[in-house]
């Protein structure tokens, strides 16, 4: 969390350079591992150094807080008046590239001790005559220890040294050098030693190397319930969004929801709750985009790292972003299992890939650094691939409702209409709220719509990486159907359908063309929303509208009854149509009526059951009038009265009573049985 004086434009870039905060503001933002804090600082304060004291080792995932722990023990030292007038606080920059040497870190503590007290002075000309006059290396740094030494045993201090990434600095040490410093350690009562690393150490770990089993180890493992309900908070209040407390009072389970997604790691949750909160024009985005470019050259130096095989699976996970088991990796990476079981125990000692222990004896695993994970999807994934959002749409879907994902897209495009948002968060994030939006494809092609339209404006390449809505992709499905590449197009319309929430009528259609008339006609009316901006795509599926309706109503000439699969499936399509706008919708009863078509009778059939109002308004329009349709189609009209119970049917004459009566039987008995087997037509009508 940020502090309240800190400045927006620096938000989630300071969750990977905590050093950058001020005091005041470090202080402000640490609200979690208090309890760790507390046990480290008291092993701090109670001891006065007299003797070698116990040295640690904080270990744990990047961004899991080793950093703004070790800088709020060293605020605390130096702010404590029983500490502060003999203990000094050294504290290394996260990266320090030029300590390769144990003689490089004497003179980086010079350094350091320099620049905070004027009582020090390390000259760089006294440094200069010691490396002249010590040409060995050993001999030089042992000259550079006596000196720092005597140097503070004159001024009666001693110095606490805090250094992160304390295993890519061992890892450069000769062995000799190494085992000198844990000596040093081990004798000298002046200087104490908290280190902190994000990997599994060999030289900690085994007998051979010089620091096995001297360091007092401290593990961070992600947040718990309590403390991430504590983080949340305190950012909510932060950035004053209400509803996050609501949530966590209402909807308790998201806070594991956010957990799951993020590992528990401190910053990748960070991170995401500046993107929940970052509503107004995806300055989180730039931020995170700035980070990403930080931290690529690391990432790729530990993908570099890694054998072949070890590369290919952690691609496969990282791609996926959810748990895979071991044979859906070999799957994936075209190995043996044997093979992928191996190089999963190593990348799994070495921190890289997590196991996860399920009931069975086959166990999940997925990439251990959640935001190792967010890197390589945005640096690696393609940009055309909707996995590349993968990781965000997981947080859209886990965090929100329905409804309050609804209400964020709402926000979304107000945002985008002000014209001021950033245009690759607006691809990003609107693709990956289109992805997480279920069963809501119309509020989603709108959504798609306006970016788009954002888009072309700001950043034209863009529209090329913007997620295709279903609308488009369905589109895509009819028009491959009605090119003749008819079953590529069936398969895309049968999932769109199932994505509309017509699943269960989908798998008991045989009859292809209801499929494709039903899909035809939902995109028709997604595109009437904007005419202007589709209308070729709005002419062209007319057509096809007019060509399907025709097809389906040729296969009810021979009788109404006797062609039970197809009719349901007309039926449904009307059940479908029966909410429409007339307006919308009359170019399909144009077409029909203009041509004196032969499948007038069945289709007016069919409407004047499931959709009497249409049937009535068509025959007292003044093209009903002139074509003297209520004449010509006496049943189907007064088979609509009869339904509306309209005083008009009182007019009907004797002879029409029993195919009427016979007629509206059919149509109830159809309607009951499409309400028992397509229990989604109800819906539909709701959709619609």
């Amino acid at each position: 969390m940020m502090s309240q004086n800190q400045p927006q434009g620096a938000r989630v870039a300071t969750l990977y350079n905590p050093q950058n905060l001020n005091k005041t503001q470090l202080v402000e933002s640490f609200v979690v591992r208090q309890k760790l804090f507390e046990k480290l600082y008291k092993s701090i304060k109670e001891s006065k150094m007299e003797t070698p004291e116990q040295h640690y080792l904080i270990l744990g995932r990047r961004g899991m807080g080793k950093t703004t722990l070790m800088l709020r023990l060293a605020i605390e030292i130096e702010n404590d008046p029983d500490l502060n007038n003999w203990l000094i606080p050294v504290v290394f920059n996260e990266e320090e590239y030029r300590m390769r040497r144990l003689y490089n870190l004497w003179e980086r503590v010079m350094e350091i001790l320099n620049s905070k007290n004027l009582a020090f002075n390390f000259s760089v000309e006294e440094k200069k005559g010691l490396s002249e006059q010590f040409k060995n290396d050993d001999t030089y740094e042992r000259a550079l220890f006596e000196w720092l030494m005597k140097e503070l045993k004159s001024q009666g201090k001693k110095i606490i040294l805090f250094m992160d990434n304390f295993g890519d600095f061992a890892q450069k040490l000769k062995d000799e050098e190494a085992h000198r410093l844990r000596k040093i350690l081990q004798t000298e009562a002046d200087i104490r030693f908290f280190a902190a690393s994000s990997v599994i150490l060999d030289s900690v770990y085994e007998y051979k190397y010089p620091f096995y089993e001297f360091f007092k180890e401290v593990e961070l493992k992600g947040l718990d319930r309590e403390e991430t309900h504590e983080l949340l908070l305190k950012l909510s209040e932060h950035y004053k969004k209400d509803a996050v407390a609501r949530i966590l009072q209402n909807n308790p389970a998201r806070i594991e929801t956010l957990r799951s997604i993020s590992g528990g790691v401190i910053r990748t949750m960070v991170m995401l709750f500046e993107i929940f909160a970052d509503d107004e024009n995806g300055t989180a985005f730039k931020d995170l985009e700035a980070i990403l470019d930080r931290v690529t050259p690391l990432y790729k130096h530990r993908m570099d790292d890694l054998s072949p095989q070890q590369q290919a699976i952690v691609e496969a996970i990282a791609l996926n972003w959810d748990a895979l088991y071991a044979k859906e990796i070999a799957e994936l990476t075209r190995m043996e299992s044997k093979a992928v079981s191996a190089q999963l125990q190593l990348l799994e000692k070495s921190g890289i890939v997590e196991k996860r222990i399920t009931k069975t004896k086959n166990h999940l695993y997925l990439i251990s650094e959640r935001f190792f994970n967010i890197w390589y999807l945005m640096r690696n994934g393609s940009r055309h691939d909707q996995n590349r959002v993968l990781w965000l749409v997981r947080f859209f879907e886990e965090w929100y409702d329905e409804k309050g994902l609804k209400e964020r897209i709402e926000q979304h495009r107000k945002a985008l209409n002000k014209g001021d948002f950033d245009p690759e968060a607006a691809s990003v994030y609107s693709s990956a709220l289109a992805i997480a939006l279920k069963n809501s494809f119309v509020e989603q092609h709108l959504l798609l719509m306006d970016t788009k339209l954002f888009l072309k404006d700001k950043e034209p390449i863009l529209t090329i990486e913007l997620t295709q809505s279903d609308i488009e992709k369905a589109f895509h499905g009819v028009q491959l159907y009605m090119n003749g590449e008819e079953q590529e197009g069936y398969e895309i319309l049968t999932s769109f359908l199932y994505g509309s929430g017509f699943s269960g009528s989908v798998e008991n259609l045989s009859s292809r063309l209801i499929i494709v008339f039903i899909s035809s006609l939902t995109i028709y009316l997604a595109f009437t929303i904007d005419v202007e901006l589709y209308k070729f795509e709005i002419q062209v599926i007319k057509d096809w509208l007019i060509r399907l309706l025709n097809e389906m109503l040729n296969g009810l000439q021979s009788s109404l009854k006797d062609q039970g699969e197809l009719l349901i499936g007309v039926w449904i399509a009307f059940y479908f149509l029966k909410e429409v706008e007339n307006d919308k919708i009359l170019f399909l009863f144009d077409a029909l009526l203009k041509v004196e078509s032969e499948n007038l009778e069945v289709f007016f059939a069919i409407l004047a059951l499931c959709a009497p109002e249409i049937v009535l308004n068509l025959f007292k329009s003044n093209l009903g009038k002139s074509m003297d349709l209520g004449n010509k189609h006496k049943v189907s009209y007064y088979s609509a009265l009869k339904k509306l119970n309209h005083p008009d049917s009182q007019r009907m004459g004797e002879e029409l009573e029993v195919p009427v009566s016979e007629r509206i039987e059919v149509g109830l008995t159809l309607e009951a049985a499409i309400i028992e087997r397509f229990p989604q037509v109800s819906k539909l009508q709701t959709k619609a």
